[in-house]
């Protein structure tokens, strides 16, 4: 099961909408409004309204849950890089997940997996370093499962999962950024189209399927410790230093075979 936001997303919308009803009847009814702003300005503020009702809504989709098949039109629709498509279809995925924020683009697919031995958890890295692309990456959590996976998603407490595979699209981020008048988003403005998200597996080494030392990860992966707050950083803090141990030996690894991908040599 997810939780989201897309409530908050709906009341934030109502709440403006009300807002500028209620201002636009304001200047309608004020009799010092009407001198100052005339019917005109009223009629003005309550001419945005829709545009206003439109913006700030968010929430998430669910694409697919256990046991059913993936729509072969995915593939074509997200452009993911040769080798994803038997990942994403593993017998043991679950749940995906799409978050989405209004007129922006929502390429990313997040995917429950359930392993339910080593064995199998190592099949899933193998498979993520046969996928056809320069960079995927492996990121170790501490924590023993998942919560939030993006602006408006969070599993719910208890899920028992310990790996969450994820992926952004290149195709849906170029065709986005083709539709936007001179490269404006709201107060953004982009010079090229963002960058997707590579072929991305989460690890949460704190559940107890996961052996760190036992994880057999290639050295075409890329490797890193989440980023974390304050808060998990002061309670997982012991937790930390084997993976950063683990991450220091792969990159000497890959340093061994010059399989260092740039993504990883620029990374402080």
């Amino acid at each position: 099961m997810t939780q989201t936001v897309e409530e908050n997303g709906a009341w934030l919308k109502q709440s403006a909408c009300s807002g500028v009803l209620l201002y636009g009847y304001g200047l309608f009814h004020h009799e010092r409004a009407k001198m100052k702003y005339g019917y005109w300005g009223a009629v003005l503020v309550l001419a945005v309204l829709p545009a206003v009702c439109s913006w700030a809504l968010a929430g998430t989709s669910r694409v697919v849950g256990p046991g059913q098949a993936l729509n072969e039109q995915m593939q074509e629709h997200y452009a993911w890089p040769m080798g994803t498509w038997g990942l994403v279809n593993a017998p043991c995925r679950q749940n995906a997940w799409q978050p989405w924020f209004s007129e922006r683009v929502s390429d990313v697919i997040h995917f429950e997996l359930a392993p339910t031995n080593l064995d199998e958890v190592n099949g899933l890295l193998a498979q993520l370093s046969a996928i056809d692309i320069r960079v995927k990456q492996v990121i170790l959590n501490p924590g023993k499962e998942p919560y939030a996976l993006g602006f408006v998603t969070a599993l719910e407490e208890g899920n028992g999962l310990p790996m969450i595979f994820s992926i952004g699209s290149q195709l849906q981020n170029d065709l986005w950024f083709d539709r936007l008048e001179d490269g404006k988003f709201g107060v953004y403005e982009y010079h090229e189209a963002p960058r997707a998200l590579p072929p991305t597996m989460a690890i949460y080494v704190g559940h107890d399927l996961i052996d760190l030392n036992k994880l057999q990860i290639s050295p075409n992966v890329r490797v890193s410790v989440a980023e974390l707050g304050p808060e998990q950083v002061a309670e997982w803090g012991e937790r930390l230093a084997p993976l950063r141990e683990f991450v220091a030996a792969h990159e000497a690894r890959q340093a061994e075979h010059q399989l260092i991908p740039e993504a990883v040599r620029r990374r402080d």
